[in-house]
């Protein structure tokens, strides 16, 4: 019962004197840095991204005609990006070319960097709930395994290859 009472007395705090909670924040944030923890999570989930999007790609080229999903994904990308939609097209069809050997390089291009991302976001956490944090660190193995397990598509993609009836 007490905590529950210490939480609406915070609360009320919080509604009696907003400015004064909302600089007590704003200098948390900055004595915690956390302008750079932010740009280091965003940083590696992009590198982590641009692998997965490929690899998404690679394993399409196994269900739908490559030549058609080429053809979709420029015109959207048309879209989204005017004027540069046929390089990117150019690029990902090189890597549909050699699927089989870059498969595999992207899936671990996308682990190594999924890894860095989720241990940059686990330290990013642990800064922001320091009041909860245990003083175990995880092995960088493990913050690759949550990265695969949390990337199901290139899992089960690479998993079945071209056993599956994929395309030449």
């Amino acid at each position: 019962m007490s905590s529950r009472v210490s939480q609406q007395a915070a609360w009320l705090e919080v509604l009696q004197h907003p400015g004064a909670f909302a600089l007590r924040v704003l200098r948390a944030f900055r004595k915690n840095q956390g302008l750079l923890l932010a740009g280091a999570v965003a940083y590696y989930a992009l590198l982590s991204i641009v692998p997965l999007l490929i690899l998404i790609v690679i394993v399409l080229s196994h269900v739908i005609d490559q030549a058609l999903l080429l053809e979709t994904l420029e015109r959207y990308l048309g879209w989204v990006v005017p004027g540069q939609s046929q390089p990117i097209v150019d690029e990902l069809a090189g890597f549909l070319e050699h699927r089989d050997v870059m498969g595999w390089v992207l899936a671990a291009t996308l682990l190594f960097f999924s890894s860095l991302a989720f241990t940059v976001l686990e330290n990013a956490m642990s800064i922001v709930f320091l009041h909860r944090v245990a003083l175990r660190r995880r092995h960088f193995v493990v913050s690759g395994g949550h990265a695969l397990l949390l990337h199901p598509v290139p899992r089960h993609g690479l998993a079945g290859g071209d056993a599956g009836g994929g395309r030449p």
